[in-house]
């Protein structure tokens, strides 16, 4: 799961390239909330998130 924005180079670099060199799907938020995003990781059974500091602290 990639929290960060696609138009940031840590969100497109762990959130669209590097799902793609290694044939791994990735969960996309539309908008982050700690809700959505909880629920989201249960629902697509996420085993790897990675995300700066804020959205971290915030779940």
């Amino acid at each position: 799961m990639m929290p960060a924005p696609l138009g940031h180079a840590t969100g497109f670099l762990h959130g669209v390239t590097a799902p793609f060199l290694i044939g791994a799907r990735s969960v996309l938020l539309d908008i982050f909330t700690p809700d959505a995003c909880l629920a989201l990781l249960e629902q697509q059974r996420c085993t790897c998130m990675l995300g700066a500091t804020p959205f971290v602290y915030d779940l």
